[in-house]
């Protein structure tokens, strides 16, 4: 987390910033919405106080003491870890030059997975669909290949 980043931007940037809101959805505490989304609370500036508190947890995240290890995102954030290293050996078998930016582009595929809750599903959702297109191109070749191979 940014923490002290953030506050000293904000200090630096405002005379005064204890007025300050952020609007958050913690998993924890956060109700869902009718399409099972969190919707975010509003948190005043003493949340600086919490956000300390958990900087200093970040030590223990990946660790079976993260309060968040059994949850459902970290789990999915494990198995893409696999896959992702599944499909980098997979390059490493089957590149060529010929399919060089394809292979480039699957290696890159985990760049496009960002955010937290509903915002990382999509993208995932989104990544898993390029992916497995990408793989085929790594797995089988381009069609052009495949006609080329035909004639």
């Amino acid at each position: 987390m940014h923490v002290d980043y953030l506050e000293k931007q904000l200090k630096n940037t405002f005379s005064d910033y204890k007025g300050l809101k952020f609007h958050m959805a913690p998993p924890l505490i956060s109700k869902k919405n009718k399409d099972g989304q969190l919707i975010k609370k509003e948190f005043g500036s003493w949340i600086f106080y919490l956000m300390r508190v958990l900087k200093n947890g970040k030590y223990l995240r990946g660790t079976i003491f993260d309060p968040f290890f059994f949850s459902k995102e970290r789990l999915q954030e494990r198995n893409l870890i696999k896959e992702y290293e599944k499909d980098i050996n997979l390059v490493l078998e089957k590149y060529n030059s010929s399919k060089h930016d394809v292979c480039l582009a699957l290696a890159l595929l985990p760049l496009q997975i960002k955010g937290f809750g509903h915002v990382k599903k999509v993208a995932i959702c989104n990544a898993e669909l390029t992916r497995k297109s990408l793989l085929d191109k790594v797995i089988n070749g381009f069609d052009q290949e495949k006609q080329t191979a035909a004639e």
